[in-house]
């Protein structure tokens, strides 16, 4: 089911999806956010999406396999984090 909403336009099929699931891998729920940004990009421009992640290897790896690439690691003392990066276009 895909909803228009009247001001923006946007659509928003993928989030009345993930409303109704309550069970979602990652993948998904990073796939449902992904079309959110290129709904964004489509309206205001732009080709990638950056997210930060503790450093952590298993959330790298998650990042990793769903196309992320590691921009950059941020060092903190209390928070290290990594800066990654994937195209949306």
């Amino acid at each position: 089911m895909t909803r228009t909403f009247p001001k923006t336009g946007f659509q928003k099929s993928c989030l009345l999806l993930c409303a109704r699931r309550m069970r979602l891998s990652g993948s998904e729920l990073l796939q449902c956010a992904t079309d959110v940004i290129v709904s964004a990009v489509n309206a205001v421009g732009g080709r990638y999406a950056m997210i930060e992640c503790h450093n952590e290897p298993k959330l790298i790896s998650f990042y990793e396999n769903n196309g992320f690439k590691t921009l950059t690691k941020v060092p903190d003392q209390d928070m290290p984090l990594v800066q990654m990066i994937k195209g949306v276009y």
